[in-house]
């Protein structure tokens, strides 16, 4: 797969079969790279709020200081309160497979 709109296009088209084929055939780095962008996304409107109230942390320390601890501390752990509940759900899904001696359709190494 060539790009990111391609994964995005094919994702958008998944019940035809030549879609489902197309992603299957792709690595995983790709949907975790778009994902982390989508959570940018979804987490940069929070904080231009936060740098431009006047109630937080915000206002009190210089524009370069916040835009540090807003990609160094707020957007990692907003990364990871996402993935962490996504990652806990997989293991859960591998565990009741294990026990039931089912056969996941995914890669994993245990």
């Amino acid at each position: 797969m060539k790009t990111m709109l391609d994964f995005l296009r094919n994702s958008i088209r998944l019940p035809q079969k030549e879609a489902v084929f197309t992603l299957n055939r792709e690595g995983f780095g790709l949907p975790i790279v778009f994902l982390c962008f989508i959570l940018l996304l979804v987490s940069l409107p929070l904080g231009v709020q936060m740098a431009l109230s006047g109630e937080n942390m915000a206002a009190e320390v210089a524009l370069p200081i916040f835009l540090v601890f807003f990609f160094f501390v707020y957007y990692p752990f907003f990364v990871l309160s996402v993935l962490i509940p996504l990652v806990a759900i997989t293991l859960l899904a591998l565990l009741v497979a294990k026990f039931a001696h089912r056969k996941m359709n995914f890669f994993y190494v245990i």
